[in-house]
């Protein structure tokens, strides 16, 4: 309705500022202290208005003559200070004779306006109608001088120099069909990139043809010229941008985050809200994946904002950590943190299959036959919905599948909590063509809720199959007591059935839950969870086995390390043990999101007996190796470099990337040639790390 109040906090007052009679189509802060706009070191309010022309003397004379309106573009200081003020749009005087000047004016309301600042405040965008043009535009303004530096952003990248057309979502006041008071709307259609990232605007896209409606996102670069984007994965329901939201620095991911709805209308005319979704998008290789998508119940939990956390207040254990943290706030009050992390997913087989995430399918390239980059690969597999998580099968489990032609391959999570059960596909053509993993049971959605799952074994049984999995339990706050729960999924076949793979019923049971320790000055929540992998012995070609009963690493948020040990014989009493490793503290020095658990049967040296590398039957040695939030790559309590990008651990070598600016802290031979001051692609074998003396380095001998 126009008016501008202000709130006290601390007294919880109200006070009327001012009010604009026309109303108010949209407003925006810039944000504080960060605008270096000249020599303002506060926030600037933008306000985009509508008002009559005040200058015609005849028409204020004449209450009953129509007066043109102007769409004016208003900054403003904390005190409500006018800085500038510019017309953006002149809507003319609507006659009762002329239908076209009706609809110009119907043209301009929230729903088609948007104001977006640059995250340092140096300039405005605003997304509104364009009666020259007929169309949406998007315009850039100075905000001390409101000059613009381009007339119109968001041309076709074919360099024919014409505008996108339908940005946002043009609609009129006066349209039935939509039902402006109640259909949900996009309520911020562009959102700006942050200084680390080379785009400079995203803008939503509702492109509308007699067939289809679809909601896309298009990218801008500062030239003012679309650089690619993406479209939202179909719904069967009708869906709407709400919101957009850019990562902010420091982001190495190039994140976006969406605000998406669903909703359907009532017999009555009304809508209602299905579901309100988070999505997280993610650019690589001119490509934009769907990497994650979280779901909130539209009854119950309704989503009103979504905003990236400044790095310095999203963990209390490092001050600047360089990780993202999204926070949703929901109308009843409550905040949803999701963390970002990366997670590679390699099959470990001959073919070491690479599955890469993007929305709802997972596309799967054998690394041991070619090397297709990302966004293409050899095959795919088409899921129901979004991927959540894919939680592979152990090695071990799954050599005893390889006279199995449906042996289970990885277990994966949908964003609906469902689960989908991925097996062998059949035996290859005559041509020897790649095929990847099919679905063998796609499960309904469970009551219980959980994340961060790994498999720790597969058993064939008579009738069927048994998956299980160690998961984190999902709490609905913060401050509750975080627990493991160890789940049980059978699928069962009806016996006449040949093909194993149609399974007819499953069957998914929480058969222990363990809680995670707390501290008396700080909360305990898992931040990593690994399954313990095998190398391979200079003996054998097959991969050791890993140490009975089946075990799994733990890391909480504060680095502390864990073991989660199962019990073969009762279900119900698995223990959670601080993890004890000789020459290892049980606390990583910071804290590593990404990790990796190694071990191998201890060899035994030759007594003058037996072979020199006979093995025991029972010990084993452990190391653990990981990547901290800034970039520091650890085998255990020893800094192997400060400054990668990524890792990877095989089944006989360590291999990590470094930056140009990788440097060493420790004098190691293992670590001394990542300095060499150019991004290198650097290999340790696995069994100089077990010997690696955390006290005296690693010697010459042993370096990789």
């Amino acid at each position: 309705q126009g008016v501008i109040v202000t709130l006290s906090l601390e007294g919880k007052k109200l006070e009327l500022v001012g009010a604009f009679e026309q109303g108010i189509l949209d407003a925006a802060w810039s944000h504080d202290g960060n605008n270096n706009t000249g020599n303002l070191d506060h926030s600037i309010l933008a306000l985009v208005v509508t008002q009559d022309d005040e200058d015609d003397d005849e028409n204020d004379n004449n209450n009953d003559t129509p007066q043109q309106q102007h769409v004016m573009l208003l900054t403003m200081t904390q005190d409500f200070q006018v800085l500038q003020e510019v017309v953006l749009e002149t809507i003319p005087a609507a006659d009762d004779d002329s239908t076209n000047n009706k609809q110009q004016s119907l043209l301009f309301c929230p729903e088609n306006v948007s104001l977006c600042w640059r995250p340092d405040g140096k300039w405005l965008a605003v997304l509104l109608p364009s009666l020259q043009q007929q169309m949406m535009v998007v315009r850039i303004w100075d905000p001390l001088s409101l000059s613009t530096t381009q007339p119109n952003l968001g041309r076709t990248e074919d360099g024919s120099g014409k505008l996108l057309p339908q940005l946002g979502y043009m609609v009129t006041k006066d349209d039935d069909s939509n039902d402006v008071a109640t259909a949900p709307r996009v309520r911020k259609a562009l959102a700006w990139a942050n200084e680390t990232c080379s785009l400079l605007l995203a803008c939503s896209q509702h492109v509308v043809t007699a067939k289809k409606t679809t909601t896309k996102i298009v990218l801008m670069e500062p030239n003012g010229l679309q650089h690619g984007g993406f479209s939202l994965p179909k719904t069967k329901t009708r869906q709407v941008l709400v919101q957009m939201a850019w990562a902010l620095p420091p982001d190495n991911f190039n994140l976006l985050a969406l605000h998406v709805r669903q909703h359907q209308t009532n017999p009555d005319g009304s809508h209602q809200i299905l579901q309100d979704k988070v999505q997280v998008w993610h650019r690589s290789n001119y490509h934009w994946y769907l990497k994650q998508e979280f779901i909130h119940d539209g009854t119950t939990a309704i989503l009103t904002q979504l905003q990236w956390d400044t790095p310095s207040a999203s963990n209390s254990h490092h001050p600047t950590p360089p990780r993202q943290v999204l926070t949703a706030l929901l109308q009843n009050g409550t905040r949803w943190y999701y963390e970002m992390g990366w997670n590679e997913t390699v099959v470990p087989s001959q073919t070491n299959t690479a599955m890469v995430v993007d929305g709802t399918v997972l596309k799967c390239t054998p690394l041991g036959r070619t090397l297709v980059p990302p966004p293409m690969a050899a095959a795919t597999v088409d899921l129901p919905h979004v991927v959540r998580h894919v939680a592979l099968v152990p090695t071990t489990a799954l050599q005893k599948q390889q006279q199995q032609q449906d042996g289970v391959v990885a277990l994966v999570q949908m964003s609906t909590q469902a689960l989908v059960v991925l097996g062998k596909p059949p035996s290859p053509s005559s041509k020897g063509r790649y095929k990847p993993p099919v679905i063998l049971s796609a499960l309904e959605p469970s009551v219980l809720r959980f994340h961060n799952f790994v498999v720790t074994g597969v058993e064939s049984l008579v009738s069927g199959l048994r998956i299980d999995f160690v998961a984190v339990e999902t709490t609905e706050s913060i401050s509750q007591p975080q627990h493991l729960l160890e789940l049980s999924l059978s699928l069962t076949a009806e016996e006449e059935e040949e093909d194993q793979s149609q399974f007819t019923s499953s069957k998914l049971e929480c058969t222990a839950s363990i809680p995670i320790p707390q501290d008396d000055d700080e909360r305990g929540r898992v931040l990593a969870m690994t399954q313990w992998q095998s190398p391979v012995s200079n003996s054998s070609t097959d991969i050791a086995a890993p140490k009975k009963p089946v075990s799994v690493l733990v890391e909480l948020d504060n680095g502390a390390l864990y073991q989660y040990t199962s019990n073969a014989e009762d279900a119900n009493s698995g223990t959670l043990q601080r993890f004890l490793c000789e020459g290892m503290m049980d606390t990583l020095l910071e804290p590593c999101p990404w990790i990796v658990g190694v071990e191998r049967q201890r060899p035994q040296h030759d007594n003058g007996g037996g072979e020199e590398n006979d093995f025991a039957d029972d010990e084993t040695e452990q190391i653990v190796i990981g990547m901290s939030w800034q970039k520091r790559l650890y085998c255990g309590d020893v800094l192997l470099a400060d400054s990668i990008t990524s890792f990877y651990v095989s089944d006989r070598f360590l291999c990590y990337a470094t930056t140009a600016t990788t440097t060493t802290a420790t004098t190691s031979a293992v670590a001394r040639g990542a300095a060499s001051g150019a991004s290198q692609l650097k290999f340790i074998a696995l069994s100089q790390l077990f010997s690696l003396d955390p006290f005296m380095g690693a010697s010459d001998e042993n370096n990789a």
